[in-house]
């Protein structure tokens, strides 16, 4: 069968019905020449859309294991062309390729829903124009994503924005947007998002002047005990913390042990027994430690800590010298691996789960002295398990330390404080870097009406929450009548089509001719360009609030004023003259000074007779609709 570019849409489809006598449906599709929706009430609607024409594939996804990393794999077991829709969003007729080999797409993430419309062309090409039957993949480095990465680029662009997209991809290879939810895809960004922070599978650190080494991997902090006594304990920084749960175990244990502390706090203390059958109560209190009150002791109050800590240690096998009350801290462990489902830690060792570390700004900080001697174990083949793995001892703990194999490290770093050459020259050998530039096109007028379509698709024309907000943004971009006529039915054809961004396109051929703020951020970073250097360029997310305000008109003037000014001062050093020449003229002016009138008469000092100086107009006396207009007049 020809998948050319004449198929007006590719979906990928599921074959399993379950909980009923037979799970798998596909014979009988193949033979039928049929594709069903198994489900009453869900993806109706996306089965009604699915064109004539369309090409779809049946496929299987699942994770599997692959050079100790957790990979994504989306198994075609058919292709074929819809030849008919019943618009009972149930039943397609569907002409099946004929003795089609399964191909095995390793690497391949999404797709995971009943239903799902294929958008982006390498995974069109991988599933429906690849014949092979073969994995797609052989080696693990065609389709990996890096280890340790920087998204570099001036301010603004999205890179902090993008760190979320990219952990969950990570974190979560089997994310697929559901179209038929009511939160829009960056909505759901952040609902997996924040997910995997509350699961401990992603992180989030700023480095700055004063994060240290013992921040990042371990330092010695003081506490009180229970008798008010200073001790030193070793704590993990936030990136062992990380290698901690990505090597398995911490976490299950640490589950275990919150529910045991749970189980205190309403039900009181529990009676345990250690080893030897000697009973004794447990309760807590808060803090780092389990109370012990041992039965028929000797003393009148017993009192002792069972340290929290040394429980983790000890699942997981670490250093347990200067452990304290050994046996109660052994007991306790024991009756969370026998009420709590807790695993044997060499079971539970070896997690199939990726781990994301992302750190902001990673050029402010020191970053020789907050790696320290991790640097050398950033790189894959010296990772854990690795051929060439190696294996430190870290300084406060004496505990020997290598870094899992499942670790990402996202980094990012604004190239107006400082550029990549001037970074840390074992850390830029460590890291891949992807550059992440100012791309005036997401302020194109044309894109942000069609994203303001597609956020109120539950909205009326005439609803008090859209109206008002179409009606300003088309004044403010100067969109002109034939749009408005026109909008309804190109509403009606995007519904149809459900959402793409080719659709952008059905708003190219109209006039806008108010404020294209995709215009002014091009023209200014033309000419921050000429004058500095393209790192000190400004980003599109800078205007992004626009859009989004009660007043547009208002809030770009802020923006000037509180961000863009501020953000050229320091990159000028105040040398007004060159702002004038990236913003306009309308936002300087000219003071002349006449030295003798400044200045007493001097015969030995000699003094210009007259001075010019470029300063700027005091907000409120800019005409700033003449100024917008001059700015926009130099495309």
């Amino acid at each position: 069968m020809d998948y050319n570019e004449n198929i007006p849409a590719y979906y990928c489809v599921g074959f399993h019905y379950y909980g009923t006598k037979e799970t798998n449906q596909l014979s009988k599709f193949l033979e039928e020449g049929i594709w069903v929706n198994g489900y009453d009430t869900k993806f109706i609607n996306n089965t009604k859309r699915v064109p004539v024409g369309a090409a779809i594939a049946a496929k299987t996804t699942y994770t599997m294991k692959k050079e100790g990393r957790t990979i994504p794999v989306l198994e075609v077991h058919a292709r074929g062309i819809v030849t008919g829709n019943h618009n009972d969003g149930k039943k397609l007729e569907v002409n099946w390729e004929p003795d089609f080999q399964p191909v095995k797409l390793i690497g391949q993430g999404g797709y995971r829903n009943t239903i799902s419309r294929v958008w982006n062309k390498n995974a069109i090409e991988k599933i429906f124009l690849n014949n092979r039957n073969q994995e797609v993949f052989d080696k693990i480095e065609e389709f990996d994503i890096p280890l340790n990465q920087i998204l570099y680029g001036p301010p603004g662009t999205g890179k902090t924005y993008e760190t979320k997209e990219l952990a969950v991809s990570i974190a979560k290879p089997d994310f697929s947007y559901d179209p038929e939810s009511k939160f829009s895809y960056r909505d759901q960004i952040n609902k997996a998002y924040h997910g995997l922070v509350e699961s401990n599978q992603v992180a989030f650190t700023t480095f700055h002047q004063s994060f240290g080494y013992e921040d990042f991997v371990e330092g010695i902090k003081p506490e009180t005990n229970e008798k008010e006594e200073v001790i030193y304990k070793v704590v993990p920084g936030v990136f062992k913390e990380l290698c901690e749960h990505a090597e398995g175990g911490s976490e299950t244990v640490e589950q275990a042990i919150e529910k045991f502390k749970a189980k205190i706090e309403s039900e009181g203390e529990q009676v345990l027994q250690t080893s030897r059958g000697k009973k004794y109560r447990v309760g807590y209190n808060g803090g780092t430690t389990f109370r012990v009150n041992p039965e028929n002791s000797v003393n009148e109050q017993p009192d002792y800590p069972a340290s929290i800590d040394f429980i983790k240690k000890l699942y997981i096998g670490k250093d347990t010298s200067g452990m304290y009350n050994p046996s109660y801290v052994k007991s306790i462990l024991q009756h969370l691996k026998d009420n709590y489902a807790l695993k044997d830690s060499k079971k539970a060792k070896q997690t199939n789960k990726n781990y994301v570390l992302i750190i902001d700004e990673i050029n402010r900080g020191n970053v020789s002295a907050i790696f320290g001697e991790l640097i050398t174990l950033l790189e894959p083949d010296k990772r854990k398990n690795k051929k060439e793995m190696i294996e430190v001892t870290l300084p406060y703990s004496k505990e020997p330390f290598s870094i899992p194999s499942n670790v990402y490290i996202i980094g990012t770093m604004n190239t107006a404080d400082r550029s990549v050459e001037a970074l840390d020259t074992a850390l830029r050998r460590r890291f891949s870097f992807q550059e992440i530039m100012p791309n005036p096109d997401l302020l194109k007028p044309e894109r942000i009406y069609w994203e303001l379509l597609w956020q109120h698709k539950e909205n009326a024309w005439h609803s008090a929450i859209y109206k008002p907000k179409e009606e300003q943004f088309l004044n403010f971009v100067g969109a002109d009548d034939d749009l408005y006529n026109q909008r309804k039915d190109i509403w009606q054809r995007m519904v149809k089509e459900d959402m793409d961004e080719k659709q952008i396109a059905y708003f190219e051929g109209f006039n806008f001719s108010g404020i294209r703020l995709d215009i002014i951020l091009k023209i200014i970073n033309k000419r921050i360009e000429y004058l500095l250097d393209r790192d000190h360029t400004i980003g599109h997310s800078y205007f992004f609030e626009v859009y989004s305000a009660g007043d547009m008109q208002l809030k770009l003037q802020e923006v000037f004023q509180n961000k863009i000014i501020p953000l050229l001062q320091e990159y000028f050093y105040n040398d007004y003259a060159k702002i004038g020449l990236v913003i306009g003229e309308e936002f300087i002016e000219i003071e002349n000074y006449d030295a003798q009138a400044i200045f007493s008469k001097s015969r030995t000092i000699e003094v210009k007779q007259e001075a010019t100086r470029y300063v700027l107009k005091p907000f409120d006396e800019v005409d700033f609709d003449a100024a917008i207009q001059e700015l926009m007049g130099y495309e």
